[in-house]
């Protein structure tokens, strides 16, 4: 695979991760939501989060296969684990374990709608 090519899949990866932990690092949180509007919030940054993360882990838009899957997971939800642990050091914010299940929420997510993505992918492309 071209670098260009790995570059343009990981590249959505390396922002999502550089602005949530620009974010949490904020004295004051920068969307100061609170309840289920934040864990939807939350669940919903970590479904395109991890959307991004399979899509890196499988080269593009391709059929699941359970390795690249797990690890995508793991990426995104263990990611979602070290920035609440993150928020622990920063004064005037606090770790949720709730934000931490909405994130692995999410990241779930995001498994059957790249899935879906590529079955209707699929099916656009024979129909062409």
């Amino acid at each position: 695979m071209r670098l260009l090519s790995r570059i343009g899949l990981w590249a959505p990866v390396a922002v999502f991760i550089v602005g949530v932990h620009w974010m949490s690092g904020r004295l004051v949180a920068p969307f100061p939501v609170e309840g289920w509007t934040d864990k939807l919030l939350h669940a919903a940054g970590y479904c395109l989060f991890g959307a991004c993360c399979v899509r890196a882990f499988h080269g593009g838009i391709r059929p699941l296969r359970a390795l690249p899957t797990f690890l995508a997971l793991l990426l995104a939800v263990g990611y979602g684990a070290l920035d609440e642990l993150n928020q622990t050091r920063i004064a005037g914010r606090q770790a949720s374990l709730l934000d931490w299940v909405a994130d692995a929420i999410g990241a779930g997510l995001s498994v059957p709608l790249v899935a879906a993505l590529v079955v209707w992918r699929w099916k656009r492309v024979r129909h062409v």
